[in-house]
């Protein structure tokens, strides 16, 4: 609880640290597993107000920075990308694409080539979909559980404080654990993959199947891009 007492008082006197943001984090998922209201203690927690609004503006600042690269992708000509980073697999049609199964908003929805590049990119994308991942409550007596829910208890709205930092942040907080399961990919949509070559038209070539698997695609390009580096 100490942890807690400093980290959000290093909050409030504006030294959010990593270190900060992972006791806030550890005490927001320990709150949505009692099925706390976050939001509201981000605005009227009795206690640790400071920390509740750090970790809703980080929150904040991550799905601002997900939109920017949805947008992003969204705004170039080959829009259908695999959101894993580094896959550079596309889709001939966004069908070739599987959409995330979570409730992150539509508009921040990442799209994969398969489940593979889903779980390599869940652990940038869970902070978006699922904000109190870890979903286990604690274990706790009865006589401790009563202490436990003081630290979510909220203040009036009259008595709340306005010298705490500025407030900012929101929260939509999930109990459950794992990677939601993507959309299905439609079968016969194509997948397309660029490859390096030298002399080519814009520096590369484009290889498109709607039956090669996009690992294979990958190691295909991989393959090819390591051999003709080998004979130059």
């Amino acid at each position: 609880m100490h942890a807690v007492q400093h980290a959000s008082e290093s909050a409030r006197l504006g030294l959010v640290s990593p270190c900060v943001l992972l006791i806030g984090i550890e005490l927001r998922d320990i709150a949505t597993s009692f099925d706390a209201d976050v939001a509201q203690l981000v605005q009227r927690g009795k206690v640790f107000r400071p920390l509740w609004r750090a970790v809703a503006r980080r929150h904040a600042e991550i799905e601002a920075e997900d939109r920017k690269r949805q947008h992003k992708v969204e705004s170039s000509p080959n829009a259908y990308v695999c959101a894993a980073e580094g896959c550079g697999i596309r889709g001939e049609k966004k069908a070739a694409l599987r959409a995330c199964g979570g409730r992150c908003p539509p508009e921040v929805k990442p799209h994969y080539c398969s489940r593979g590049c889903q779980r390599r990119d869940w652990s940038r994308h869970k902070a978006i979909c699922k904000p109190g991942s870890k979903g286990t409550r604690l274990k706790v007596s009865a006589k401790d559980k009563a202490k436990v829910l003081e630290l979510f208890e909220l203040a009036e709205p009259e008595d709340v404080c306005e010298q705490d930092d500025d407030s900012q942040g929101e929260s939509s907080p999930e109990t459950s654990t794992g990677i939601p399961q993507p959309g299905e990919a439609h079968r016969d949509a194509g997948h397309i993959v660029d490859i390096p070559v030298s002399g080519a038209p814009g520096g590369s070539i484009e290889i498109t199947s709607s039956t090669f698997s996009p690992e294979f695609m990958k190691s295909f390009r991989d393959s090819m891009s390591k051999l003709m580096n080998e004979g130059k």
